[in-house]
């Protein structure tokens, strides 16, 4: 089962009070009120705009970049046309906010397999998990490093922040901050979620996938990416 984003709801609101006592002489005259009045309001509109500037949610527009041309979306059914094409080159930041570069066109230290996640998602909730304790428990191959990314964020939806809910499960590995866009997912063809990516060490697409998995075949998909350092 796979799960498609649906559309982000605004999540900051201001609230107004009126004022509780008795109006004195200066709150009674109408100049006054409109002066005090309209700096409330340029008071309330400053808060709101910081709020929504400073933000609550994990997304990382300011950090991204992104070279190269985006992998063809994954259809479900059909043959993998993105299958031996180079992933694009990605900046984004990790939970930490730091500075992560992911794809393009040169050789790595390792292969990869990215998992796409959205904290909302019922089958990205149950599949987390599972593959933290699978992470945690069974050493990766050498060579090899799973990378997730949390990506179409939506602050009213459940399960929100994501950085919260990695750190429930002890997320083991590196976890990239998608832009409020998704354009990372975009960027490697990934429009639902679950979405798999499985890159050699030279950043190229060896399988994709999409939809829960279970532990064998997510098994399989490391085993894919390790038979690329052979």
């Amino acid at each position: 089962m796979s799960n498609r984003p649906g559309r982000k709801i605004a999540r900051q609101r201001a609230n107004t009070r009126t004022h509780p006592g008795a109006r004195s002489s200066f709150w009674a005259a109408p100049a006054n009120r409109l002066v005090v009045g309209g700096a409330l309001l340029l008071f309330a509109v400053v808060v709101v705009v910081a709020l929504i500037a400073s933000g609550d949610d994990d997304s990382a527009d300011d950090g991204f970049e992104m070279n190269g041309e985006p992998l063809p979306t994954l259809v479900v059914g059909e043959p993998d046309v993105a299958i031996g094409l180079k992933a694009p080159l990605v900046v984004s930041e990790d939970l930490d906010g730091d500075r992560v570069v992911m794809g393009g066109g040169g050789p790595n230290d390792t292969a990869k397999l990215v998992v796409f996640v959205a904290h909302w998602c019922p089958t990205c909730q149950a599949e987390v998990p599972e593959l933290a304790e699978r992470l945690a428990e069974t050493p990766l191959p050498e060579g090899v490093e799973v990378i997730a990314v949390s990506t179409f964020e939506d602050a009213s939806r459940d399960n929100h922040p994501p950085s919260d809910w990695f750190a429930s499960v002890d997320w083991p590995a590196s976890v990239l901050v998608d832009t409020d866009n998704a354009d990372i997912a975009a960027a490697f063809g990934v429009s639902s979620v679950p979405g798999w990516v499985v890159l050699d060490n030279r950043n190229t697409v060896v399988t994709r996938a999409v939809g829960g998995l279970d532990i064998t075949q997510i098994d399989a998909l490391i085993g894919a990416a390790a038979a690329t350092m052979a």
